[in-house]
């Protein structure tokens, strides 16, 4: 009968004749840790580049070079970060790994629904030090490159800037030669300097 099939404890009643399973709050919070980039499975994973935020709780690796680098103007990234912009390197989630002491130190925060919670999209942080450490997408990790050791203290090239983000709210002007999208990148009109 239907009313067999209504688990006391699921948070939605199903009507269906399968059974429908939820996850309680506890489970919805530690189901992250299962995946990407928290839980590293991939057997071909190579360490190409380490970093650690500022208290040294929090340890990274990333498995070769960012598939892009962009700075953002928006105004959500001048509010969190605290400066004018934010540099971001972009990475798929598999081809970053953390550290397995790291994870308890991780701190969440959603803009979206203004919970530290890690609710998609999400930007990560230490919670013992305040280092900014990335914001996580559905697929991407936009990783901060100042967290990264990089030998002599010299960003490598891969880790350089290919264009500017949302700079129609730029805080301040920025005289370079690098593409400077009003928007996101390729979805919206050029800065004209004129």
């Amino acid at each position: 009968s239907l009313k067999s099939q209504w688990q006391p404890n699921c948070h939605i009643r199903c009507y269906f004749t399968e059974p429908f399973i939820t996850m309680d709050n506890d489970d919805k919070k530690k189901e992250w840790k299962s995946q990407a980039p928290y839980n590293c499975i991939r057997k071909d994973f190579q360490a190409t580049y380490f970093g650690k935020c500022d208290c040294g709780k929090i340890s990274i690796e990333c498995d070769g070079n960012p598939l892009d680098v962009k700075i953002c103007h928006c105004f959500g990234c001048q509010k969190i970060q605290g400066a004018p912009m934010q540099i971001a390197c972009i990475f798929y989630k598999d081809r970053i790994r953390f550290a397995n002491e790291s994870l308890q130190y991780l701190k969440f925060y959603s803009s979206e629904t203004k919970t530290n919670e890690h609710v998609l999209p999400c930007k990560l942080s230490c919670q013992y030090c305040n280092t900014m450490i990335a914001d996580e997408g559905r697929r991407m990790m936009l990783v901060f490159p100042s967290i990264f050791d990089f030998a002599k203290h010299q960003t490598p090239i891969a880790f350089k800037p290919k264009c500017h983000i949302f700079y129609g709210q730029r805080a301040v002007d920025i005289d370079d030669k690098l593409p400077k999208w009003l928007g996101h990148k390729e979805k919206s009109m050029l800065h004209d300097k004129h």
